[in-house]
């Protein structure tokens, strides 16, 4: 009667451990599945507001046009859109999609291009109030004024250029030469 038991109590348990490893084993594939996921959105985001970016250096350098412009970037691709007001208003409209591994995400940024004196009022490519978020990379380029009202956190690289004027509100902050960063 005691073989029997045991017999049972093992094979219950045996049962029990199968089930249990086979949830966990979803759970881990889920969780990888989820990471793919949300990974793949922020870099379709990302895409888009670099798509931006680079439209809003195209009008700031060659004023109010229209033009549909699709091209790879990233290991995804870019769809940018300009848009001029026809209603008389100097606005500019500029819609950009990002699509990567089949994720898409639209961001949409309306200028305003004159100011009341009839200058160009897009005097920055690139504007940030923080330079928290920015991570700089070789490599990277700038191909217009840039202006932050924080600190620019440069990483000291060669390959890191910038084609036109930088200022800093709070100045520039960049890790000696012979620095890792």
């Amino acid at each position: 009667m005691v073989g029997k038991a045991s017999l049972l109590l093992l094979s219950g348990m045996i049962v029990l451990l199968t089930t249990y490893h086979q949830k966990m084993g979803n759970i881990t594939t889920r969780a990888g599945e989820n990471f793919f996921e949300y990974y793949s959105k922020e870099v379709a985001h990302q895409i888009a507001v670099s798509g931006v970016n680079i439209a809003a250096t195209k009008v700031y350098k060659y004023g109010k046009w229209n033009i549909t412009k699709s091209y790879s970037f990233q290991d995804g691709n870019l769809q940018t859109m300009l848009f001029s007001d026809t209603a008389g208003v100097d606005t500019v409209k500029v819609a950009t999609i990002g699509n990567y591994k089949g994720y898409i995400d639209t961001v949409i940024a309306y200028f305003g291009f004159l100011s009341e004196d009839g200058t160009a009022y897009t005097k920055y490519v690139l504007f940030t109030h923080h330079e928290n978020g920015v991570g700089w990379k070789p490599g990277d380029e700038v191909w217009g004024p840039l202006h932050t009202n924080g600190t620019l956190n440069h990483q000291n690289d060669e390959t890191i250029i910038f084609h036109d004027k930088v200022t800093a509100g709070q100045g520039i902050n960049s890790p000696p030469k012979n620095s890792k960063t």
